[in-house]
């Protein structure tokens, strides 16, 4: 279906683009994504589209640690919304990596209770410290 990174990236971005083309897309850029794949995938977090935000918290799970750092950075950001939280939940839940899992746990506690998105940013905030992710 996609010929070039450059393509998948163009159909993933175009909201306008068919719902099954921009899953496809995800699945296109997974497997051996880059730092900036891995941050337009945990961008796709915040997509209106369930099924394309669904596709990216299942590649970034998949990538495991690797998906850390980004998705702590943008957890850690003020404006951390509802969507970006349940695609992180679902990303600590699934992914098999060690430090995700490890840490995540942090992550996890602090999205229950009031002030959900204060309490996220400032655990991802000391995660970020923990692991040196700048």
């Amino acid at each position: 279906m996609f010929d070039s990174t450059e393509t998948a990236v163009a159909t993933l971005q175009d909201e306008k683009a068919d719902s099954e083309e921009r899953v496809h897309a995800v699945k296109y850029l997974e497997p051996g994504a880059t730092p900036e794949i891995i941050s337009l995938l945990v961008e796709t977090l915040n997509d209106d589209d369930y099924g394309v935000h669904w596709a990216a918290s299942e590649a970034l799970a998949q990538l495991g640690d690797a998906a850390f750092p980004a998705l702590l950075r943008a957890l850690a950001r003020p404006d951390n919304d509802q969507r970006l939280r349940e695609g992180a939940k679902h990303i600590i839940h699934k992914s098999h990596g060690p430090t995700v899992k490890k840490e995540g746990a942090v992550i996890l506690h602090a999205m229950h209770g009031t002030s959900q998105d204060i309490s996220t940013m400032e655990a991802a905030s000391n995660v970020m410290m923990k692991l040196h992710i700048a």
